[in-house]
């Protein structure tokens, strides 16, 4: 009787530790395991934003992980007012796997996205950016809220970050979650003029410097209108150098341009010579090769090149070899500067 008992104690002893101690197979990395622990918070970046009317700006949905525990999926519920900016469009950034498209709700003033890791996968950072959010600000000045939300619904919107079922923000706890603001305040306006020598309007790259430097603080994209003009609303007040550069023209550059919030300030930029198909702020044998490429070329042609239609006028042909000609080695004002016009 003795030994049966001691051998049933053996028997029970042995399954406890096959029950307690993983079993390890050669070769293979046991995944890890979530933790339920609350040390995983999301927060907006920037937290404060503040930016100018009109302008666009971009804010980050972010996880931060200390423990770098693995993480597999973040569904962001956010709620913002729409009487101050509009959520142009939103992508992932850390996460590989978009859980299909984000609805933006522009009227209601909501966003909600999900982006995850496929199947198995996780990121184990301790700083984890997981979208992009896109977004414009409209006319009304004033301060809004950028706040996650945690609302069983219907239809439910549920901010969440999650690896195995576990919930790191334990089911909407809003101490685990840092909202941001966005402050829309009055622009600078920069109300520029360009020559187009006849030709007809044109894309243009405005790139803002330092004052006296080549160090490039901002750069704007636009589109002139029939007469040379353009519009760049600027949040930042300060004293810059701006150069404006067409797609097909030398770069244009006037010192010392006062920018305040508020004020708008008007500055002629004179021509812009056309020539410069290649890009690189010089009219010489690289832009005469392209040109000759695509002569008497039109848009469907295998030797069209859009770059060497200095006209506009989809076709290359003398009007286009026009000005090239007449701007023969002309360079930039900020030809061999640093940066690029893209």
């Amino acid at each position: 009787m003795k030994s049966k008992f001691i051998s049933s104690i053996l028997a029970i002893a042995v399954v406890l530790a096959m029950v307690s101690v993983p079993m390890v197979v050669p070769g293979v990395v046991p995944p890890k395991v979530a933790l339920a622990s609350g040390n995983v918070t999301v927060k907006i970046e920037n937290a404060t934003t503040r930016v100018g009317t009109g302008c666009s700006f971009t804010i980050y949905a972010v996880v931060n992980n200390p423990s770098a525990q693995p993480v597999a999926v973040h569904q962001i519920c956010l709620n913002f007012d729409p009487n101050y900016f509009t959520v142009d469009n939103v992508s992932r950034v850390d996460f590989t796997v978009d859980m299909g498209p984000a609805a933006i709700n522009n009227t209601a003033g909501h966003v909600d996205y999900v982006t995850a890791m496929p199947m198995g996968q996780s990121i184990n950072d301790t700083h984890i950016v997981s979208c992009r959010i896109n977004c414009t600000a409209k006319a009304l000045e004033g301060v809004s809220t950028v706040s996650w939300v945690y609302e069983m619904g219907p239809p439910p919107r549920r901010t969440k970050v999650d690896y195995a079922g576990v919930d790191y923000l334990e089911g909407g706890n809003m101490s685990l979650m840092f909202n941001g603001t966005v402050e829309v305040v009055p622009s600078g306006i920069l109300q520029g003029h360009v020559d187009l020598q006849g030709m007809p309007a044109t894309n243009v790259t405005v790139r803002f410097f330092d004052l006296g430097t080549q160090n490039e603080t901002m750069k704007k994209y636009r589109s002139t209108d029939s007469s040379g003009n353009f519009t760049i609303a600027v949040v930042t007040s300060g004293t810059y150098d701006v150069a404006v550069k067409g797609s097909t023209s030398l770069s244009s550059l006037q010192t010392g341009i006062n920018l305040t919030v508020g004020v708008i300030t008007y500055r002629d930029f004179g021509a812009l010579l056309e020539g410069d198909s290649s890009g690189n702020d010089y009219v010489d044998g690289s832009d005469y090769g392209l040109l000759s490429f695509a002569w008497l070329s039109w848009p469907g042609q295998p030797n069209w090149d859009a770059r060497a239609d200095f006209s506009r006028d989809a076709y290359i042909d003398g009007s286009d070899f026009g000005p090239l000609s007449f701007n023969w080695l002309e360079w930039g004002d900020c030809y061999g500067w640093p940066g690029n016009w893209m």
